[in-house]
C-alpha cells in the first residue's frame, strides 16, 4: 500500500538523534572535562604568566648586576649584599613591569640571603644571587594568585 513512498523511518531517527547525543556528550567532557581544552588553557596561562614573571626577576637581578659592577670597579671592598638588597630588588622589579602593588609584588629579604619574590601575585620561593658568584638560582615550582602550583623549566 506505501510501496511507492520515500523517506525516513522514526527507527533511523531515533538511532541518528541517539549518535548525535553521544557525539555532543563526547565533545562537551572535551572542552570542559577535567583534562579538557579549558582547563589546559588556563594552565597555559598560568605557564605563561609565571614564566613571565621569573623574567622579570633575571632581568632585575641583572640591572642589580650590572650596578654591583659598576661599583666594584670602583670600590673592590663593594659586597653584592649591599647592592641585592630586598627594596632595589623590588623597585627594579617594578621598573621592569610589575604590578606596583605591595601585595602583588614584593621582596621579603636581600637577595643574597634568600629571598621569596612575588611578582604579579606569582610567589617565587628560594630566589638567592650567590654572593661570590652572582649566579641566579630559584625552586622551580610558583604558586599563583589563586593558590595553585606550577612548576616552570630551568630553561
Amino acid at each position: 500500500m506505501f510501496k511507492g513512498q520515500k523517506g525516513v523511518t522514526l527507527v533511523a531517527l531515533v538511532v541518528t538523534i541517539i549518535v548525535l547525543l553521544i557525539l555532543a556528550g563526547v565533545s562537551i567532557s572535551m572542552v570542559v572535562g577535567q583534562n579538557g581544552i579549558l582547563t589546559r588553557t588556563r594552565g597555559s596561562v598560568d605557564n605563561q604568566n609565571a614564566a613571565s614573571a621569573r623574567e622579570k626577576i633575571s632581568m632585575a637581578v641583572s640591572t642589580l648586576e650590572m650596578e654591583y659592577q659598576t661599583a666594584w670597579a670602583a670600590d673592590p671592598t663593594t659586597q653584592r649584599a649591599t647592592i641585592f638588597t630586598a627594596a632595589k630588588a623590588r623597585e627594579e622589579i617594578v621598573k621592569n613591569g610589575a604590578q606596583d602593588d605591595a601585595a602583588a609584588t614584593s621582596v621579603s629579604a636581600a637577595l643574597t640571603a634568600g629571598a621569596t619574590v612575588k611578582v604579579n601575585g606569582y610567589e617565587f620561593t628560594n630566589v638567592k644571587v650567590d654572593a661570590d658568584t652572582g649566579a641566579l638560582t630559584m625552586d622551580a615550582t610558583v604558586t599563583t594568585p589563586d593558590g595553585k602550583s606550577v612548576t616552570l623549566s630551568n630553561n
